[in-house]
């Protein structure tokens, strides 16, 4: 797994872990990595096939 797609992976994880403590602002945060990290996979997805 590349390292976009593991620490989308793992911002994942952390958002659910701070929904279920009733961490709101910092479960958006990691949401907000989520969304970058996947955006940054698929960019270097389409770099690759040229």
């Amino acid at each position: 797994m590349r390292a976009a797609e593991h620490i989308a992976v793992t911002a994942a994880q952390l958002s659910r872990m701070a929904r279920a403590q009733h961490l709101p602002l910092v479960s958006y945060l990691a949401e907000m990595v989520v969304l970058e990290a996947w955006r940054e996979a698929s960019r270097e997805e389409e770099v690759a096939r040229g």
